[in-house]
Parts: structure tokens; C-alpha cells; sequence
């Protein structure tokens, strides 16, 4: 294994402190160049005896003496002595990657064996014996939880995920890439291998408690209603079976050849063949409904199916029984605050709730799920907003839509004649005094990136020009407006984004070389 190891010790005034931090303790050095802690008054807590020395972080630090790593907590006590060849840091959930045994190349990047997990009262949870280790690792967005699923943006709300989902070698070194952090999870539980190539993996708790061992357990997947999937093996052949958290025991499924997704609302969508329809399975790999022709996904207890012999859709509940009827030509594939789509055999669409009651009548020609209070409708051709009481938001009068990505977002994007402009839900009118040819995916609340001719600027809130569409790159926008939000501002002159994109280090404002020709526009006089 092999990562690039970032963090760096810093080298300070004798018994200075090295910055604000959060804690009690901090790192600073003596004249003799060693290490040590000191508290806020200046006493020493931790001799100054060791080779390298950090800040606190999530009320853990580490250090380095006679070149093995080891930690103190913010209260000056020693919670792992220094035994490990190298380590990574504490994240927030209290949890720390250990290796054993590897080194550190002049490049920075350690290759090691012998890896484990130590919690934050120096527990080995998982002992440092193995080739790998990790936790259920998701990108989180907005609050929610998202399967990783090597996207630069990952579409898939856990537990909807898919093999593209199940830890992989490449996961596995991506833990341990700038930050030296485990991703953080939803889950408290781990896993651990010695088998790179057939990728036999244990779980474990928080408190280091072992659900199950590596010896035939492949290919696990992160634990959701208390169940796991995975795989097992079966003679020569490989087996899906999942696991019961709470009974500590392995469950076959019913269907040898059956395509099978984690639990969901207590139950499990399965393909018995795939492309053959859908059913579900409860907790005891029962089968509770017929072969749907197609299903959707469980939430607030209801799932959207396509039934086989009408081939209309309606909504079952959790223990298979129809509660919303197959009388609709088509449905939504999840419910969305609450509220889901469906169209009636005149192609007109409305919304239901969970139990089948009509909130939005059918009157419109296309929807689109709800999100943020918001749902796009169409009628007569045209496009707009609408609220859950079915209240006009913006006016049915547009070509195309997006929808928002935050609760009483004040400005939302409409598109007329191939142009898009900024509306104030809030003013009722447009508000950009352009229009643009794109709308970048960027998810902020306070700025919007837009694009016109290859060029790119931002959009705040109240629909002026942030920064004039003038930037090279969207990564150029990016770091933009995180340089307005930093500094509190709401737009920036040229001059001032050209110093900020100056100082950056993959930027295009500052990619000339010494035999360029700086453009005249560009120098601060």
C-alpha cells in the first residue's frame, strides 16, 4: 500500500506557541531542535525529547520520537505510545489508521504493511496485522450521505447503491491520499482483509467487538435495517447471502441466481433473474410480493411499482400489501418531500402522497420530483414553479428550468430562447441584467457559476455579477467564490480576483512563464 504522506512538523521559537488552536497543549521546539508540548501558561507538558511534533486535531495530537509515531490527547496524556512506523490522523468520529511496519520515500510517500485502527483511548479496534482497513466511506452533501463511487459526484442516497459501491483496492489507497484521514461514514463499523485479490474482508464495531471474521466473508457491504450484503463462498463458486446484525447469523437467499440490493424499509428489492422483473424479501428471505414488471425504491414506508398484468403503477408498503392502487400510467421512482408524481392514462401528472391522497392535481403535462418546496411543471408548453399547496412560485412561461438546490432559495434559473436568466422568487421578475449560455453544477448557496463563450463568471444571490464573466476555467470560478465567502464579500473587481487567483497554485492567472507577455490588463499599477 502506498500513499502521500502531506502533514509536516513545524519548527517554532524555543517554548513558543505555534498558533491558536483547539485544545489545551501545544507543539513548539527548543534550541536544540526537539519537540515537545507545552500548555497556555507555558509549562511544559510533554519533554521537549522528540523528533516532530503537531497540533491538536479533533483533541488528538500526534508525534514522532526515535522515529516511531505515537499520540497525546488534549490532556497532556499519552494515549498510544510511539510504536508505529507511521500513522495517519484522527478524524472526527474518533478513529485513526496505524501501520507497523513501512517508510517514507524522499517524495513523501509511504508504502506499508501491517495496518490497523486505534480509537481515540489508544484501543487497537482492529490490530495492526493487516494489509488493509477502512470504513464505510461516503461523501457527504448537504447533509446526506452518499455511497463513494469514484464520481466526481456521487448520484446515489445510501443505501440505493450497486456494485460500483463495494470497497476496492483503489478506495482503499484513496483513505489515505492528502488528508491521512478515514472518510467519514454514517456507520460505526469497519472492515479489515489480508486478501488483496479476493477481497475477504471482517467487520468490526467501534469498540473493536468482531461481527464477523475475513475467512469467507467477500466483498461486504456497508450495513443498512441491520442487515449486510456480501458475498461467500461456495465450493468454487461465489454466493450472495447477507448477514443478520442481530442474530449473528449468515442468510441465504432464495434466489441462486438472483440480483440482490441491501435492505431498505425492512426489505430487500431482489431481480430472481435479471431482467426478468422485480420482487422483495424481508428479513427472513421470504418473498413478499409478486414479480413486478418494474419497482422503484422504498421511503417513508411506500415503494412505486409497475404491476405485470395491467401494466399500470401504484405503491406497496413494507410488508408487500398494495395501499395505493394500480390505476396510473406512470409514477415517480421514490417518494420526494413527501410528495410523488404520476400521470393518469390522459398523460396529464399530478401528485399523491404516501397514502394515495391527490395534494396536486392532474393537470399538468409534465413534473418533475419536488425538491427544496419546489417542483418544475409544465403546461401548454411552458415551464414553471410550483409550491406543495400547487401555488404559482414563477410563472408556467419558460422553456426549461432548474430546479433549486437549497430551501427559499432566492434565486432560481429560467430559460428563454435558448438564454438563461436569473429570477427572484423573492421579487417575482428577473433579476440578472444578462443572460448566459450555461449554468454551471455548482452547489452554493450565496453564488451561482455561469458561462458565456467559453468564459466564466458568478452570479450572487441578489442576481448582480459577483465577478464579470471573464475567468478561464471553472476551477477558476470555484476558487472565486470561495475567495468571496472567505472575505465576506459580495462581488470582487478584476484587480482583486486577479491577486487572489495569483496566489493560487493551479490557476490560469498565474500559469505565465518568464518569457510571456503578461497582457496589459492584467498588471497592478
Amino acid at each position: 500500500m502506498k500513499f502521500k504522506y502531506s502533514m509536516r512538523a513545524i519548527v517554532l521559537p524555543m517554548l513558543m506557541l505555534t498558533g491558536i488552536a483547539n485544545g489545551q497543549i501545544y507543539p513548539g521546539t527548543n534550541e536544540d531542535g526537539k519537540f515537545g508540548y507545552i500548555n497556555e501558561k507555558g509549562d511544559t507538558i510533554m519533554a521537549f525529547n522528540l523528533d516532530e511534533a503537531y497540533h491538536l486535531k479533533n483533541g488528538v495530537a500526534k508525534f514522532k520520537k526515535d522515529g516511531k509515531c505515537g499520540f497525546i490527547n488534549a490532556d497532556g496524556k499519552i494515549i498510544a505510545e510511539p510504536k508505529y512506523a507511521e500513522t495517519g490522523t484522527f478524524n472526527s468520529m474518533g478513529v485513526c489508521w496505524v501501520c507497523m511496519k513501512g517508510e517514507t520515500d524522499k517524495n513523501g510517500v509511504f508504502s506499508g504493511s501491517s495496518f490497523g485502527l486505534i480509537n481515540k483511548e489508544g484501543k487497537e479496534i482492529i490490530p495492526p496485522v493487516y494489509e488493509e482497513v477502512g470504513s464505510f466511506s461516503v461523501v457527504i452533501k448537504e447533509d446526506k450521505y452518499y455511497m463513494y463511487d469514484e464520481k466526481d459526484d456521487a448520484d446515489v442516497l445510501y443505501p440505493n447503491i450497486d456494485a460500483t459501491a463495494e470497497q476496492s483496492q483503489e478506495k482503499t489507497n484513496w483513505m489515505r491520499i492528502a488528508s491521512s484521514e478515514l472518510p467519514l461514514s454514517p456507520f460505526f463499523y469497519f472492515w479489515y482483509t489480508n486478501d488483496k485479490s479476493d477481497r475477504r474482508v471482517g467487520v468490526v464495531d467501534m469498540e473493536g467487538n468482531k461481527l464477523f471474521g475475513e475467512e469467507m466473508h467477500y466483498t461486504v457491504f456497508p450495513p443498512s435495517n441491520g442487515m449486510i450484503l456480501l458475498r461467500v463462498k461456495k465450493g468454487k463458486n461465489m454466493k450472495v447471502a447477507y448477514f443478520d446484525m442481530d442474530t449473528k447469523q449468515l442468510c441465504e437467499v432464495p434466489f441462486e441466481n438472483g440480483v440482490y440490493r441491501p435492505f431498505r424499509c425492512g426489505v430487500a428489492r431482489v431481480e430472481p433473474e435479471k431482467g426478468n422483473g422485480y420482487c422483495f424479501i424481508n428479513k427472513q428471505m421470504k418473498q413478499i410480493t409478486p414479480i413486478f414488471k418494474n419497482v422503484g425504491e422504498f421511503k417513508e414506508g411506500v415503494c412505486p411499482v409497475l404491476e405485470s398484468t395491467s401494466g399500470l403503477c401504484g405503491m406497496i408498503d413494507s410488508t408487500g400489501q398494495n395501499v395505493v392502487p394500480y390505476i396510473y400510467k406512470s409514477i415517480g421512482n421514490t417518494l420526494c418531500e413527501g410528495l410523488i408524481y404520476i400521470s393518469d392514462t390522459d398523460d396529464k401528472m399530478g401528485y399523491i402522497d404516501s397514502k394515495g391522497n391527490i395534494i396536486i392535481p392532474l393537470e399538468y403535462e409534465q413534473a418533475t420530483n419536488f425538491r427544496c418546496g419546489l417542483a418544475g411543471v409544465k403546461k401548454d408548453g411552458k415551464w414553471g414553479y410550483v409550491n406543495r399547496m400547487n401555488e404559482t412560485v414563477v410563472p408556467l412561461i419558460w422553456e426549461n428550468l432548474i430546479l433549486p438546490d437549497y430551501q427559499n432559495q432566492p434565486l432560481v434559473w429560467v430559460k428563454e430562447q435558448e438564454k438563461w436568466y436569473g429570477y427572484s422568487t423573492v421579487k417575482k421578475q428577473i433579476v440578472t441584467e444578462n443572460d448566459y449560455k450555461d449554468i454551471m453544477v455548482y452547489k452554493n448557496r450565496n453564488f451561482h457559476i455561469v458561462r458565456n463563450e467559453e468564459k466564466y463568471g458568478i452570479i450572487n444571490s441578489s442576481g448582480q455579477e459577483a465577478i464579470p464573466v471573464a475567468l478561464n476555467s471553472f476551477e477558476d470560478a470555484k476558487t472565486a467564490v470561495k475567495y468571496l465567502e472567505e472575505n465576506n464579500k459580495q462581488q470582487l473587481t478584476g484587480i482583486e480576483l486577479r491577486r487572489y487567483l495569483l496566489q493560487m497554485p493551479n490557476t490560469s492567472a498565474n500559469s505565465y512563464k518568464l518569457k510571456d507577455k503578461i497582457p496589459d490588463e492584467l498588471w497592478d499599477y
